[in-house]
């Protein structure tokens, strides 16, 4: 599905996103290599005589065009412990869960006008088990690194990110990778405390980005319900099949009961129902995809409320400049004309009014101070024009994206649906055959 919807689109530098880049690549890095995440392995450490087993997920970056390898990638050494890569054209490193979330995390600050891929979630709940799957059970763990791949290859359909040396080092080199992403976030972190109040401290929010927020808290309110009732609907379909294996048991043991006619159509009534009640598993796993493309998208809602943070944030610093600017201006004309606010009025009666060549310095200095401020709301207005522009450019990518993902997730959730009443019909005539022939 990834593969499907990306689309080479032109992009145009974000310096807002305080990348460690100066230029941006317009090609996506799946237009010259290929990512998958190949396989698992289980690991153990021991620290302090405890030991600490985890999961590590094979990833495999293949070079697919030599002459489409953008500079950033030959610049990252190859440096991967316990294996041989003397190729650049294949490179295989392992990671943890932990370490695609630090990654995604890093993305987020790194280029927070993009939308950034939702990663699967820790913990799987499936009603009909008794308890969430474990971290290590193989099922949860195959879901992972289908779900880990996936995350992967919709990083590799976005341009804005193909030349960050962080990406790249995540693919190519596992030597003190997570230092190198500690000392970026160090730069690029904003204060969570600011990005809290912000919106509350804005006087002109942006309609746009508003509505972007508030498409985003719909859009993963909808899916939330949507996930929980497939969760109940499918729970009970489950049970509805699988209780039919009690039928299935009586009539085999009736059929011991009877004369030959009667006791053949019993056995194959009780055979039949047994098949109707295996049928369900099959559909229970499509059931399972299902719902772990719906939650990817339920995951990307947090991406477009990061770039509501952002865009709100850049304004209140904008909004904030432009409040000075008119203090300092409001100030100068004051001073000029002899008129005095409060404070300036209880200096006055302490201190005794100035000279005039006192009131000329603070003239001059109050006219420097707004030069210096005029230019900071003139960066701080195009820092902000220029994120919008290419927030929003993404947003409409990232819409058509869902368009076509979700109606093709959509289409094969129907046919599953289909198939599985096609076999369930299929079940139940074969039952009435065995009837009729009784």
């Amino acid at each position: 599905m990834a593969d499907k919807s990306c689309r080479e689109n032109e992009s145009g530098d974000d310096s807002l996103s305080a990348s460690p880049q100066s230029t941006v690549n317009t090609q996506p890095l799946n237009s010259w290599l290929q990512v998958s995440v190949k396989e698992s392995s289980r690991r153990t450490t021991t620290s302090l005589k405890i030991q600490d087993s985890f999961v590590v997920y094979l990833v495999e970056t293949k070079v697919l065009d030599q002459l489409k390898i953008c500079p950033e990638w030959q610049e990252v050494p190859i440096t991967v412990s316990g294996s041989d890569c003397a190729s650049t054209s294949l490179v295989v490193v392992w990671r943890r869960y932990s370490e695609f979330d630090l990654l995604r995390d890093y993305l987020l600050d790194a280029f927070p006008s993009v939308v950034i891929p939702s990663l699967p979630g820790k913990r799987v709940v499936t009603p009909w088990q008794a308890a969430a799957l474990d971290k290590s059970d193989p099922e949860f763990v195959e879901k992972r690194r289908v779900s880990l791949e996936q995350f992967l290859k919709r990083l590799c359909c976005l341009p804005e990110i193909s030349s960050d040396p962080i990406l790249l080092a995540f693919l190519k080199t596992d030597a003190d990778w997570k230092k190198m992403v500690y000392s970026k976030q160090q730069l690029l972190k904003d204060s969570r405390l600011k990005a809290l109040s912000a919106a509350y401290r804005i006087k002109r929010p942006n309609e746009k980005f508003e509505a972007i927020r508030r498409y985003a808290n719909e859009l993963e309110g909808h899916i939330g319900n949507l996930l929980k009732i497939r969760a109940k609907a499918t729970e009970h379909l489950y049970g509805v099949h699988k209780i039919h294996v009690n039928y299935g048991r009586e009539f085999s043991e009736w059929s011991s009961l009877e004369r030959q006619d009667l006791a053949d159509g019993l056995q194959k009534i009780g055979q039949y129902l047994d098949a109707f009640s295996e049928d369900i598993d099959a559909s229970i796993e499509s059931e399972e995809d299902f719902a772990d493309q719906l939650k990817e998208y339920h995951g990307y809602c947090d991406s477009l409320r990061h770039i509501c943070v952002k865009q709100e944030l850049l304004l209140l610093e904008l909004q904030q400049c432009e409040s000075t600017l008119e203090s300092k201006k409001s100030r100068r004309n004051n001073l000029s004309q002899g008129k005095r606010g409060l404070l300036d009025g209880l200096k006055v009666k302490m201190f005794g009014d100035g000279t005039p060549e006192q009131k000329e310095e603070k003239l001059k200095q109050l006219d420097e101070e707004i030069v210096e401020m005029e230019e900071k709301v003139k960066i701080a207005t195009e820092a902000i024009e220029k994120f919008e522009s290419s927030a929003l450019a993404n947003v409409e990518k990232f819409y058509a994206q869902k368009t076509s993902d979700i109606t093709d997730v959509l289409i094969t959730h129907v046919v599953m649906s289909i198939d599985q009443c096609k076999k369930s019909k299929a079940s139940w005539v074969n039952v009435r055959q065995a009837c009729q022939s009784m």
